[in-house]
């Protein structure tokens, strides 16, 4: 049974992947990827919804690596976000993004417009703490 699974997982790669019989570095790189994954020890639960059909190969085939991944590197991932989000440089009145983590330019958007909301909410609650407070006359 697992056998016929892993042939019908293969062709379905192939048939998605590769054009004129040739193999991709798509291919390539999805074939590295569901190995790795379904063989993960961290992750049991991926194989088992493919084997006991949960799963289907065709949505199996389609799934980011972040899909594919285990809780535990899920968790990894998130924490690496976080802390990349807390060493990113904004410059004031500039639209430039620096950052050592290699974050991706939409992540750094996002990042920016948090940072000016944030920003924006300090100053509005910081004028009106500053014209609501008792001034000595």
């Amino acid at each position: 049974f697992v056998s016929n699974l892993a042939w019908e997982l293969e062709l379905a790669i192939f048939l998605k992947y590769c054009s004129n019989e040739t193999l991709s570095s798509e291919y390539r790189e999805k074939v590295r990827s569901l190995r790795f994954n379904l063989q993960d020890p961290k992750n049991p639960m991926l194989c088992t919804r493919v084997v006991s059909g949960q799963l289907e190969i065709s949505d199996l085939i389609v799934m980011s690596t972040d899909a594919l991944a285990s809780k535990q590197l899920k968790q990894i991932r998130q924490q690496v976000v976080q802390d990349a989000i807390k060493n990113v440089v904004i410059s004031p009145g500039s639209n430039e993004v620096s950052s050592s983590s290699g974050i991706t330019s939409e992540l750094a958007k996002k990042i920016r417009i948090e940072s000016m909301k944030k920003s924006n909410a300090t100053s509005t609650a910081t004028t009106k703490k500053t014209s609501s407070a008792p001034h000595d006359s």
